[in-house]
């Protein structure tokens, strides 16, 4: 991990906790029906950052594991463990590591175009 990621990583954990902090505060003995309605909207927006910051950092793992795990091994990881959970959970993740691993393939197929292109013209 960056460092820079870190730091705001820990800053929406702040955030998130400073926000379930103050849902869990709005209530009293009696709650009203409007009262009730808004604790659980804040209750569901909790759980979505909570599933969107744990999402980053998932996806930064798996991103610094590509360079020392091979991708099949970290996909098979994933669909073994997880093969009863719902694909939209790991779809944007295993995209990402697609379109990274796609990107390092044309890299090096650029890279060997060019050391082949560069022995053939200093021969």
């Amino acid at each position: 991990f960056s460092s820079n990621t870190n730091i705001n990583d820990m800053f929406k954990l702040e955030e998130l906790q400073s926000s379930i902090n103050d849902s869990s505060s709005l209530s009293d003995s009696s709650p009203s029906s409007d009262k009730i309605n808004s604790n659980n909207d804040n209750e569901e927006k909790n759980v979505a950052k909570i599933h969107s910051i744990l999402n980053g950092f998932l996806r930064d793992i798996l991103h610094n594991m590509m360079g020392y795990v091979p991708l099949k091994s970290i996909l098979q990881k994933i669909i073994r463990d997880h093969s009863s959970a719902q694909f939209r959970d790991f779809k944007n993740i295993i995209l990402s590591m697609f379109e990274t691993y796609n990107y390092e393939c044309n890299i090096l197929s650029t890279v060997t175009h060019l050391f082949k292109t560069d022995i053939h013209d200093s021969t």
